[in-house]
């Protein structure tokens, strides 16, 4: 959110930058360095907001894909309690770490006033996995 506001701010210092020395007919510096600022903080303007639109818009669609996703990792835990596979050797082991790894970070940058406009919100409130939750073969 904050970095969203700055880009804005510096494309309005930016644009009244090049009003002002544009309108005096200048060749000065100053209008050199208004014309950079103003250009790289619309791009940068642009693309926060195409990124933000696309987290935005798919809000509902990655939470319930998550959401599947978390619900087929804890089937997967509970089946492989039950034959009593070891986890280390699979990859369900490291589809448990990237699944916490995404949802710890999606809540804890949506939480941050920097970036909170970039990040998820309703994924960040889904539940970690915790292995010794499902996977019983531990205490055995």
């Amino acid at each position: 959110m904050i970095l969203t506001i700055i880009f804005i701010v510096l494309l309005i210092i930016g644009i009244i930058g090049l009003i002002i020395y544009w309108c005096s007919n200048s060749d000065d510096i100053l209008c050199d360095i208004s014309a950079i600022l103003a250009l790289l903080s619309g791009l940068a303007l642009v693309i926060s907001l195409i990124w933000i639109t696309s987290v935005q818009l798919n809000v509902e669609s990655v939470y319930q894909a998550y959401k599947t996703k978390r619900e087929n990792i804890i089937v997967e835990l509970t089946k492989a309690s039950e034959l009593t596979i070891s986890i280390t050797n699979t990859d369900l082991g490291s589809r448990i770490d990237n699944y916490n790894s995404f949802i710890l970070q999606e809540r804890i940058m949506s939480g941050n006033p920097w970036t909170s406009w970039f990040h998820n919100a309703k994924v960040g409130s889904l539940d970690t996995i915790s292995v010794a939750d499902y996977y019983t073969a531990i205490s055995k």
